[in-house]
């Protein structure tokens, strides 16, 4: 540090300004020293990635940012803990003039205790120390990242119907109810020819909130991949929020060393204020073909945050041979309670044979905007065979069975009863008695005038006795 004195006993002017002027040319000298002075400045961090047992080769680039010579260079390397290296390329007593760069490579061989750490993580630092008069210095760490030998390599996610790529660590949206597939691809990464299989790999699917707990087996031969398939549904009472699905394999290889991959991803379960989801919807009997009706049973639940009091089902059909359009109003549906609805459907006398379509629609409020799940049911008709029923005298005679009036119920799961006001009812059938011919009155006339004929002759013939 340098101080500029000053003088209390009066000076000429002239000799104050020169003492003042002083001070300006010092500030220089001592930046220009500064500038001068040697920095040493290394690679600050060093990415490797490889496999187990694989050795690869690090390169460290060491520069003098200064304006003068660094001599006396010296490394050292710590911490490498498991790891064998070796340096092949030191720098040990080289010197760097200014503005220059030297190279240091060396090699590390991963250790089997890093097999299953497949995320990148620091395994050693290297110091870096020269001379320029002082001592001048720095330091670069050094990353592993090791790689599976049995890797996912790509997983695919259909959620209801919406199938997408995903990525370590992406999120998906889902809701209640949603159906979900997973595809994952599994790579052995042993060559080919190295012979080194993957027998019975664990591959499990993992989350205990949603309650996800898949799992199966299978076999990678090296240099080979696989696809697994899994599928499962998000509960109807899931919770709010993001939680993470874990997907692990694992599988031992020819020599016996267990290799663990994990990929996650996150899904984000949505839970909107008011929803009614369709449960499952079908007709009994789903084939009719002497059926003038069939009862249309609908289960619906409410999975939404809220009670709700004016819940709506919509049957549709537009088919030109089978047109149909039933509003079934003011059902009442407690949160994450079911409701089972049954409506008995009229079919037409002439209904052709086939298949027809109906869409089953959920409200959670009276508004058509209130919609939130559809369904469709099939329900297909087939050529009317009536059966057939045997009479006293043995014959067949064609006969339609009888059926009972049925009224249409809502049975509500949790919540009582509701009938709707548009309740449709069945139309009972005709029931038909034995239908004679005429061949057949005759003969049974000459049969009764036999009997008839046969008691006057008995009785004549006692009265003569007598």
């Amino acid at each position: 540090m340098f101080l500029l004195l000053k003088n209390n006993k009066k000076t000429h002017p002239g000799a104050k300004m020169k003492t003042y002027k002083i001070l300006p040319l010092i500030l220089i000298f001592v930046a220009f020293s500064m500038s001068g002075m040697a920095t040493l400045s290394a690679t600050n961090s060093l990415s490797l990635s490889g496999y187990f047992n694989d050795t690869i080769t690090g390169t460290v680039t060491i520069s003098n940012t200064g304006a003068t010579t660094i001599t006396s260079l010296q490394s050292s390397m710590s911490n490498f803990a498991g790891y064998n290296y070796e340096i092949t390329d030191d720098i040990a007593g080289q010197s760097i003039a200014a503005g220059a760069q030297a190279t240091f490579k060396f090699r590390v061989t991963i250790p089997q205790s890093e097999l299953n750490n497949h995320d990148s993580h620091q395994i050693g630092t290297i110091t870096f120390t020269g001379s320029n008069g002082t001592s001048v210095s720095d330091t670069s760490t050094v990353n592993m990242e090791v790689r599976p030998r049995l890797a996912i390599t790509d997983v695919d996610i259909t959620v209801d119907d919406d199938d997408e790529s995903v990525s370590e660590g992406e999120t998906i949206d889902a809701k209640r109810g949603d159906s979900i597939t997973l595809e994952i691809e599994l790579d052995n990464k042993f060559s080919s020819s190295s012979n080194n299989d993957f027998d019975n790999v664990d591959i499990t699917v993992y989350n205990d909130d949603l309650d996800i707990d898949e799992d199966k087996e299978i076999d990678i031969d090296s240099g080979d991949e696989e696809t697994v398939s899994f599928s499962f549904s998000i509960d109807d009472d899931a919770d709010d929020g993001r939680e993470t699905v874990e997907i692990e394999a694992r599988g031992y290889d020819e020599d016996g060393i267990l290799h663990i991959t994990v990929f996650e991803f996150d899904l984000d379960i949505e839970v909107p204020s008011e929803e009614v989801i369709i449960r499952d919807a079908s007709f009994s009997p789903s084939i009719v073909d002497c059926d003038d009706s069939a009862v249309l049973n609908i289960e619906i639940k409410n999975t939404g945050k809220k009670d709700l009091d004016d819940a709506m089902i919509e049957i549709d059909s537009d088919d030109i041979d089978f047109e149909l359009n039933e509003l079934i109003r003011d059902i009442e549906i407690d949160e994450e309670d079911t409701e089972n609805i049954q409506l008995r459907v009229n079919i037409p006398d002439d209904l052709k044979e086939g298949t027809y379509i109906f869409d089953i629609i959920s409200y959670h409020g009276p508004s058509s905007n209130d919609d939130s799940d559809t369904s469709v049911v099939l329900l297909e008709k087939i050529k009317c065979t009536p059966p057939t029923v045997s009479d006293s005298t043995g014959t067949s005679d064609d006969t339609t069975v009888d059926d009972t009036e049925e009224e249409i119920i809502v049975n509500q799961g949790n919540s009582g009863t509701v009938l709707p006001s548009n309740v449709v009812y069945a139309e009972p059938k005709s029931t038909k008695g034995f239908d004679f011919d005429n061949g057949t009155i005759v003969l049974l006339v000459l049969v009764n005038l036999i009997i008839i004929g046969a008691i006057i002759g008995v009785t004549a013939a006692i009265f003569k006795k007598k």
